[in-house]
């Protein structure tokens, strides 16, 4: 029996992985479409059977190979040698002759699978798609063609005109969609443009529109207008539409633009490929798709496209909310800390008036200044009048110290140094690669070598008046290479706090007093959770208990943590002292209240500090608030805001400002040295730290 019970684990996870598959073929990410899916395509019990068989023949020989669990993994693996087996079992009979064909399909669309999987995404960052289900299925068909020991049947060809009151154009677009299964008929279309509607609009309409768009172009150039709507290969341009406009490109405008141009080359390379192809009678399958989607993904890789999601959800509405909370929450520019860790005022910033202009805009100037905003005492006509006048200068990053100027004089106040206008300076190497630079400080005022590793907070040396500096401040800006005439680049400050409100991923206006902070062991430790640690919490709703949870805490693949219960996933981490929440994967009630009441985290302390940030939609709304708010994901702006501050020490209270339906909601948070998260509430209800089983 202890033997049974994880053999049973296993082939249940193994089926749920296949009944998804079936979704990504229209990508989705949904057992109840893939489970739906696997029902249709028995309605050709020929073609339901040999997929099967093709996917437990790869399976088979990955577990073969060790490579069972990775099989499983990652969906390309499954649903390419579905694919085949659906195109084999669609034209040959399940017999004892063409058993070892699906054997030997769904084995080498593995292997080809796994070969084109690492050279395309390692040379040109390119998922494999469907590929290799083109490559294999295409060998598969010549090569019986010319054996001639099953024989091909009638080939795919026009379809006949249906007896259907429908007009030609939707007709023909339900037998696309029908043919993605190989069962081009109205019923299987119709019923898979429902699945599609009922799961995301975004795609239907793409499919819809990437069908329309492409068949008309191949009608308009071959002269007849409708030929395009009968040709059964018409749904590479809904699949092209889809994956450009929706999955590899965050859906919007921009999209909609992509995706129209895919489809237009989408067409030509159809009736490119049907060149080669026709004389054989073999159908050209999905390679059309497979070819204009990975040169659109890879150039896109090439150039850097800043709308590519690095992290695809379960729909486009998903993978839109959670591009657009990324990118408020964070900033894609480097984020470095402050060079200090005492209160300095902002001189000049970006675009300055004065010497932040060209090439050298992006730069912040720091100097301190006393309460009536002047930044000298006395008369200011010497050095040491002036606050910051050699205060110690920190690193604001980890990295390498790569060159070191320490042998300039200051300049007496009223002069400067046109012909060393950085004076003296130290530039350090990033991690990521660029370059920061400091600039202006003291004569032989530097502290460290070049050479020298840095971490953020090391001493580097103390604050000057050298090089281009009418008083003594300190320059700070960020460039790509170790030349002086290297423009500028953009950049932000991980975290800081103005007044009594803490940012992060921010910049400070010009004349803003800000301080760095030091991250407190207390929060530090609170925030810390080890792997497998499991949080238990009885669920409250208006006062009564209803329910226990647990949440445990596991690691993905890329290092990132992440609490877990049976149907979701909230990941979170640490980064420049402060604790997030990232993303939710899933709809657990429980783990979404925890992302509402704490995103984000300071891990340090002053008397009523306050910050803002940002949630998703599908997180911040109601399961019925998210289907309204989905349908219209593409034309809505709006982003729920939400404000948090300290009640105490160990007290966070936060109001989320709902857009969609102009509602708010408040949150609160109580901090334990022991239980660590001991309360998190929200409006719709409660979660109390349990502490016996």
């Amino acid at each position: 029996m202890p033997i049974i019970y994880p053999m049973l684990g296993r082939l249940h996870y193994f089926y749920l992985k296949v009944v998804q598959s079936y979704s990504e073929i229209v990508f989705l990410q949904n057992k109840v479409v893939g489970f739906i899916l696997l029902g249709l395509s028995f309605l050709n019990p020929f073609a339901g059977i040999g997929g099967l068989i093709a996917v437990l023949s790869a399976y088979s020989f990955a577990a073969l190979l060790g490579f069972r669990k990775r099989f499983t993994s990652a969906g390309f693996h499954i649903y390419n040698p579905l694919l085949v087996g659906l195109a084999i079992g669609s034209k040959f009979s399940v017999t004892p002759t063409s058993l070892p064909l699906l054997v030997i399909g769904g084995v080498v669309s593995f292997i080809i699978t796994l070969s084109l999987a690492r050279f395309l995404t390692t040379c040109l960052d390119c998922p494999v798609l469907s590929l290799p289900f083109s490559a294999t299925t295409l060998l598969i068909y010549m090569g019986m063609s010319q054996l001639g020991v099953l024989g091909l049947t009638s080939p795919h060809g026009y379809i006949a005109p249906d007896l259907s009151p429908l007009p030609y154009w939707l007709t023909g677009y339900l037998h696309a969609l029908g043919n993605l299964f190989f069962l081009p008929t109205i019923m299987v279309g119709a019923l898979i443009a429902i699945l599609l509607i009922a799961s995301s609009r975004i795609l239907f309409a793409l499919s819809f529109f990437g069908y329309i768009l492409g068949s008309f172009l191949q009608g308009f150039y071959s002269g007849l207008p409708t030929s395009g709507f009968n040709d059964p290969n018409g749904f590479n341009y809904a699949l092209s539409a889809m994956a450009l406009g929706g999955v590899f490109v965050v859906p919007g405008l921009r999209s909609i633009l992509i995706a129209t141009i895919g489809v237009c080359m989408t067409t030509l390379v159809l009736k490119a490929t049907n060149v080669f192809l026709a004389p054989y009678g073999i159908p050209v399958f999905t390679l059309p798709f497979a070819i204009v989607t990975l040169a659109f993904i890879s150039t896109m890789s090439a150039v850097r496209f800043s709308e590519r999601p690095q992290i695809m959800k379960a729909t486009p509405e998903e993978t839109r909310d959670h591009f657009k909370t990324v990118t408020a929450r964070f900033s894609p520019d480097l984020a470095i800390a402050f060079p200090f860790n005492e209160n300095w005022t902002v001189w000049q910033g970006f675009d300055g008036k004065w010497t932040h202009q060209g090439l050298w805009k992006y730069a912040v100037d720091f100097v301190i200044t006393d309460l009536n905003g002047r930044t000298y005492s006395a008369d200011g006509t010497r050095l040491d009048h002036y606050y910051c006048y050699q205060k110690p200068v920190l690193s604001p990053v980890r990295g390498q110290v790569i060159r070191v100027v320490d042998f300039l004089l200051d300049n007496p106040i009223g002069t400067v140094d046109t012909q060393n206008n950085w004076g003296n300076f130290v530039l350090i190497r990033h991690d990521s690669g660029q370059i920061v630079k400091l600039c202006h400080f003291t004569y032989q005022g530097i502290g460290v070598s070049e050479g020298t590793h840095v971490e953020v907070g090391t001493y580097l040396g103390l604050c000057g008046n050298s090089g281009y500096s009418p008083q003594p401040h300190v320059h700070l800006h960020v460039q790509m290479t170790p030349e002086s005439t290297s423009p500028t680049i953009p950049f932000c400050f991980s975290a800081y706090i103005h007044r009594d409100r803490f940012f992060t991923y921010a910049r400070p206006n010009e004349g803003e007093v800000v301080h760095s902070f030091q991250t407190l062991p207390f929060y530090d430790q609170l925030t810390t959770f080890i792997l497998d640690d499991e949080l238990d919490f009885d669920v409250y709703m208006h006062g009564q208990k209803v329910d226990r949870t647990k949440m445990r805490v596991a690691m993905a693949e890329d290092g990132t943590f992440y609490f877990s219960t049976k149907s979701s996933k909230l990941y979170f981490g640490k980064s420049s002292g402060t604790f997030y929440c990232y993303h939710l994967d899933g709809f657990d009630p429980y783990l979404r209240m925890l992302y509402m009441a704490l995103p984000k985290l300071p891990l340090s302390w002053e008397p009523c500090l306050k910050w803002s940030d940002v949630l998703p939609n599908s997180v911040a709304l109601t399961p019925i608030q998210r289907r309204c708010w989905e349908f219209m994901a593409l034309l809505w702006p709006g982003k729920t805001s939400a404000d948090y501050y300290f009640v105490s020490e160990t007290e966070i209270e936060g109001v989320i400002h709902g857009r969609f339906l102009n509602k708010t909601q408040r949150t609160y948070v109580q901090l334990d040295p022991y239980l660590r998260l001991k309360c998190v509430r929200c409006d719709f209800g409660e979660l109390r730290r349990a502490t016996t089983t």
